[in-house]
């Protein structure tokens, strides 16, 4: 018995494992992204900083935000080894993981220092903790667009 449609070009059947690592990233980037804008939200609108905004933020980062970036970070290094070599020649890959090298470290060290100085002193101003959020988000939103987009930025994939 034959089937209606012959594989004439060796492909396997199915997208493989793509689409079970795609629906999870989009989860994980989704949770990131919404709770960095969350907290930026809580502390914008807060009328004062007590000592309950700051350990809710806390709270926020270390069980839902990081855990939420390590995730997608884990994910999109499985998505891809699966084409890794083709995957790298390109600029927009590229540009997506040096903002994310510069990023997530410089984020993480100027969020947690202004935290720790608002924690330290109520009277301190939040500012400087809002300003970055903001430049966090923005920085996320543009590795996101990047990443949904796949720009050529100026590149010929012909050529690669």
């Amino acid at each position: 018995m034959t089937t209606p449609y012959e594989n004439t070009f060796g492909r396997r059947p199915g997208r493989g494992i793509r689409p079970w690592l795609l629906v999870p990233k989009l989860l994980a980037v989704t949770i990131y992204f919404g709770g960095l804008v969350t907290t930026l939200f809580l502390w914008a609108t807060s009328s004062a900083i007590s000592l309950e905004l700051i350990a809710h933020t806390s709270r926020m980062f270390i069980f839902l935000i990081v855990p939420a970036l390590l995730v997608a970070i884990g994910l999109g290094i499985a998505l891809a080894m699966q084409n890794g070599a083709v995957l790298l020649k390109r600029r927009w890959l590229r540009a997506k993981l040096i903002i994310l090298a510069i990023m997530i470290p410089t984020a993480h060290l100027y969020l947690s220092n202004k935290l720790a100085s608002v924690r330290d002193d109520p009277q301190h101003p939040r500012s400087g903790f809002i300003a970055g959020l903001l430049l966090t988000i923005a920085a996320s939103a543009i590795v996101i667009i990047l990443a949904r987009l796949k720009p050529r930025l100026r590149q010929n994939p012909a050529e690669v």
